[in-house]
């Protein structure tokens, strides 16, 4: 019985133990640096790709080719109703005839109704067809080629209408495509997607899919945007045919409740199937002066360029109907930008469902095996919850405190190192909370409270918002499984986060070009909450390193204090002036004005050093202007002319001309009482409403994000109308008085001081630059008695 019993394992000696400890520690920080290393590939395979010559094979896209073009579109700023804009549109007509294209000029009324601003245009849409085999249907590509007020637009959307030029010509240099593609430069895109509008109403009968192309910077990938809900099938196919996707549904879900619109949002409303593309990084050169083609990243046009080659030849030659009719959500996103990963939202959901029942079968076991309480795993998850809102309000305070002072731009170039300090704090405090959870609670519940929330954010997306549950679901499995089989191995717990190392640096990285230009708060939360599934791998330095969490929080003060610093001592960037010479008809009285919040070294020529601040009831914004009177020039005003009034369908109709007697590029047209118009019409064109959540709930949200509003209860702005006018046609309930006044908006200044120095280099023409505006005499319409 004694030879039976089990002997004593010997004991182990310290310089064994200090081995296994050693041994452990190289095997933690070697997986790190891989993860590490791992992050850099994912962000770097988000960059575009390199330029291809311009003595290429004819075939392939060049975006040295296409830099031709942009010479001619980027010149000046030439927003819609502009003469530069009528340059840049005879020069794309030519342009796609010399490339043999059967060009279309589409002279058209378009309105939209966009969060209750309303806004027309007559445009003047390019549509160049390249006739295939068949056209019965068609394949559609658009950009839109009017500027912002004030800049270039190399990249917004100049990259776009190049991209297209030399596409059409990659086209003509292959086989004929089975199909037309349609190559659409459209107008007004910057007044609220008017070209859209008013291409949607003609041009679409025949297009079965579509592709779009924008700009929010001027570098970056050219990054799927927008894709229809059903369309997984179209992203798929598209994915597989070009050489270097950047596909996410992820960023399609974000698109969707963000505030910008593109012209992708009215082809959709039309039911044309529709990919919408853009690249986003360099935001701090969006809509302004420095949009300049010396500006641009040639590669992210080589990049739009690959994605409007394969799309046209992919899709041109393929089953359209079949295409077109396809229906199918589904989760799709990149690896590396060279595969893709795609499966239906059934699949999402259960793989959701999976994921959350093994983080309930890992809290079971740990209660089972006396490793943790439930009840410990819960507090250990509210301290998580907690403590990642508290860092990561802790993180924005620190960003002002950096950043107070700061100009837009220095602010921008200053936003990724300014994460990783931000990043660095969140790290201290982890490792500071996770040795304390170790001490009360223990280390399996303080590696399994992260991973409960987790649990319950990755349920709730699953449901809510299937489309963007992978950016949980894979990271959250791949912990999870690691918790299954590491055990107490540290080196497999940090293998257990290649999932999240992949998906989430795509997170953050977008996140901190898209939305890092307002807040670094969005990429900061994604740091937080992705560094609480390594509480295992975050272990060693919790126990053995006291020390830690001070030295981590040491070195991203210093290095945010050196950020602050050098944002400070940096050399001024170029600043935007808001200046307006405005004439009141009816009061025969001129002002300077600005929107601008207070006056710099050139805006004080004009205003003196302290303006007056008051809001003016001849220009219709709700918002204060720093106003200083100035002498009056004899400009002619805008010019209402009541044509009929009638009863139509048991409500009044009134006909307005509105025409701009100086030729001004704008007219914006108020009622200056709170009456209610029910509808209306510009030139006979209905507007084309634009919905995100409701009527009522995208009018405050953009209110409250652009902090402007008008006082009118009814108001249209109207760009480039002919010189005849252009006819109002507006319904109403109301019987009593009437009052419409009218401005028009032409750029530049009529009226400049003799005394005045010009405008430096180092000020942008940002909008709305230098403008000057001249208001109408009121048209008032008498009551009407009763309705028949």
């Amino acid at each position: 019985m004694g030879a039976c019993a089990k002997r004593p394992k010997p004991p182990v000696s310290n310089s064994v133990r200090r081995r296994y400890w050693i041994a452990s520690d190289l095997g933690w920080a070697f997986g790190w640096v891989f993860l590490g290393l791992l992050a850099a590939l994912t962000v770097w395979r988000m960059q575009p790709p390199a330029v291809t010559p311009a003595n290429a094979d004819p075939t392939l896209f060049s975006a040295a080719r296409a830099r031709v073009h942009l010479e001619q579109i980027a010149r000046e700023p030439h927003p819609a109703g502009s003469p530069a804009a009528r340059a840049v549109h005879d020069y794309l007509v030519g342009a796609a005839t010399r490339l043999g294209l059967d060009v279309e000029q589409q002279h058209a009324p378009g309105c939209t109704l966009v969060a209750g601003f309303r806004q027309c245009a007559v445009v003047d849409n390019v549509v160049a067809t390249l006739h295939g085999r068949d056209s019965r249907s068609a394949v559609l590509l658009s950009a839109h080629y009017d500027s912002a007020a004030g800049s270039p637009a190399a990249a917004d959307d100049g990259a776009g209408v190049a991209a297209l030029l030399e596409t059409a010509r990659a086209l003509r240099a292959g086989p004929r495509p089975e199909h037309d593609v349609i190559f659409a430069f459209v107008d007004a895109e910057e007044e609220l997607l008017l070209g859209a509008a008013a291409l949607s109403k003609t041009g679409l009968g025949r297009v079965r899919v579509l592709a779009n192309f924008e700009a929010r910077g001027n570098r970056g990938a050219s990054a799927l945007i927008a894709a229809p809900g059903d369309g997984a099938t179209l992203v798929e196919e598209f994915a597989a045919s070009t050489p270097r996707p950047v596909v996410n549904s992820f960023y399609c879900a974000l698109a969707r409740i963000l505030p910008n619109g593109t012209d992708a949002e009215i082809y959709e409303r039309a039911g044309v199937k529709t990919l919408s593309f853009a690249f986003a990084d360099g935001v701090e050169a969006y809509h302004q002066g420095t949009d300049t083609l010396a500006n641009l990243d040639l590669r992210s046009l080589q990049h739009h360029g690959l994605h409007a080659l394969a799309f046209a030849r992919h899709f041109a030659n393929s089953d359209l109907r079949a295409i077109s009719e396809a229906r199918g959500d589904g989760v799709y996103f990149d690896l590396f930008a060279r595969f893709v990963v795609h499966y239906p939202l059934w699949i999402a959901r259960a793989l959701a469902v999976w994921v959350v029942g093994a983080v309930a079968v890992l809290v079971w076991r740990a209660q089972r095996n006396d490793e943790a309480s439930v009840r410990a795993i819960l507090a250990c998850a509210g301290l998580f919850a907690v403590a990642t809102c508290g860092l990561a309000a802790l993180g924005v305070g620190i960003e002002w405190l950096t950043t107070r002072g700061f100009s837009r731009w220095a602010a921008l170039a200053e936003r990724g190192p300014l994460l990783l300090c931000l990043s660095a704090f969140a790290l201290a405090g982890l490792v500071w909370l996770q040795g304390v959870g170790t001490r009360r609670a223990g280390p399996r519940a303080t590696a399994l409270g992260p991973l409960a929330v987790w649990a319950l954010a990755t349920g709730a997306v699953a449901f809510g918002a299937p489309s963007a549950s992978h950016v949980l679901t894979w990271p959250l499995a791949g912990a999870t499984a690691a918790h299954f089989v590491a055990k107490e191995r540290v080196g497999l717990q940090v293998t257990g986060l290649l999932p999240a190392v992949v998906l989430l640096s795509q997170v953050v990285y977008s996140a901190l070009v898209v939305l890092g230009a307002a807040s670094l708060l969005a990429p900061l939360l994604a740091v937080i909450f992705g560094l609480g599934l390594c509480a295992p791998a975050l272990e060693p330095l919790a126990r053995r390193g006291r020390n830690i969490a001070p030295t981590l929080s040491v070195v991203a003060a210093l290095g945010a204090l050196t950020l602050a610093v050098r944002g400070r001592l940096a050399a001024a960037p170029p600043t935007g002036d808001s200046l307006i010479y405005a004439v009141d008809a009816l009061k025969h009285s001129a002002e300077f004005l600005s929107t601008d919040g207070e006056v710099d070294a050139y805006t004080a020529q004009f205003l003196g050093a302290n303006p007056a601040r008051r809001r003016e009831s001849a220009f219709p914004s709700a918002l204060p202007l720093l106003v200083k009177a100035t002498e009056p020039r004899e400009l002619a005003g805008p010019e209402l002319e009541l044509l009929s009034e009638r009863i139509e369908s048991g409500q009044r109709e009134i006909l307005l001309r509105v025409r701009s007697a100086r030729g001004a590029r704008q007219v914006f047209l108020w009622e200056t009482g709170s009456a209610k118009i029910s509808e209306f019409w510009f030139d006979g064109v209905a507007a084309t409403p634009i919905i995100r959540f409701s009527a009522e709930l995208d009018e405050k949200l953009v209110r409250t994000l652009i902090g402007a509003g008008y006082t009118s209860a009814f108001a249209v702005s109207m760009t480039a109308i002919p010189e005849a006018g252009s006819l109002l046609t507006l319904r109403t309930p109301e019987l009593g008085p009437l009052e419409f006044r009218a401005l028009d908006r032409s750029d530049g200044l009529a009226f400049r001081p003799a005394d005045i120095a010009p405008r430096e280099p180092r000020f942008t023409t940002t909008p709305p630059a230098e403008q000057t505006w001249v208001s109408s005499a009121p048209l008032r319409i008498a009551a009407r008695a009763k309705l028949p």
